[in-house]
Formats: C-alpha cells, sequence, structure tokens
C-alpha cells in the first residue's frame, strides 16, 4: 500500500490506529479493548508526538504500553504500531 504521511510521525500514527480500529471493528472490538501496545519509533524526536496521539486515543486509560526505538523495515515509516485485545466473550 501507500505511505501515508511521510516524514509526519503524527499523520502516520492517526492512520496506523484507523488501520487498527478497523481491525479490532471486524473481530467485534474497539479500541478500548486494547490491553498492550508497543510502538516502534525511528526516531527519539518524535517520541512526544506519539505520546500525544496515544493520549488524544486513549485519554487517562491507555494501556499498558512500551516504546522501542528502532529502525523499520521500510525507510519511509516513522512509526509501527502493534496491539494485543481482548475482547470477552458476551
Amino acid at each position: 500500500g501507500m505511505i501515508v504521511g511521510e516524514g509526519d510521525v503524527r499523520a502516520q500514527e492517526q492512520q496506523c490506529f484507523r488501520n487498527i480500529e478497523q481491525i479490532l471493528a471486524q473481530a467485534g472490538a474497539c479500541l478500548s479493548d486494547i490491553v498492550m501496545l508497543t510502538g516502534y519509533l525511528r526516531n527519539l524526536d518524535d517520541a512526544s508526538a506519539y505520546l500525544a496521539v496515544r493520549t488524544e486515543k486513549f485519554g487517562e486509560n491507555a494501556p499498558a504500553t512500551t516504546t522501542v526505538i528502532a529502525a523499520p523495515l521500510h525507510p519511509s515509516l516513522l512509526i509501527e504500531i502493534q496491539v494485543v485485545a481482548y475482547k470477552p466473550k458476551a
């Protein structure tokens, strides 16, 4: 696919969360069902923008979070996000 927000970590993170929300919705879940989040950032300088978007998405109820500074697979990617969600059966 196309890279959204090349050079803009906030735009890339917002796209990551849109993708995650779509995947969760297909399983009958939502962002509030995320229990663990790992963010992989290309640059340490992007950490404050990353945390600001995470706070916008989760408020004070953010899941357990690990942030790793790592070079992604594609040089244009500034962020990758991995989540684990738990949705109890009804």
